[in-house]
């Protein structure tokens, strides 16, 4: 895959896989890092437990507490 492609592709985000991913629902495919990240912050405002975030997007925890200072300080 060219840096392009990948840029492209990184930066993908269809608001409706979020939305069924939200909601527990399969999305048919991986997330994006886009849709990772706006899920993670969907998430967060949802209140759900740290925890429970770092597990559904696979995170470990100095991601975790990277992305929550970076999208949701």
């Amino acid at each position: 895959m060219t840096t392009i492609a990948r840029d492209i592709t990184d930066h993908w985000r269809d608001d409706v896989a979020i939305e069924r991913a939200l909601t527990g629902r399969d999305v048919g495919r991986p997330l994006t890092i886009a849709e990772r990240r706006a899920l993670f912050v969907a998430m967060h405002r949802r209140g759900d437990p740290g925890a429970q975030i770092a597990a559904a997007l696979g995170l470990n925890g100095p991601t975790y507490r990277q992305w929550k200072n970076e999208l949701a300080p």
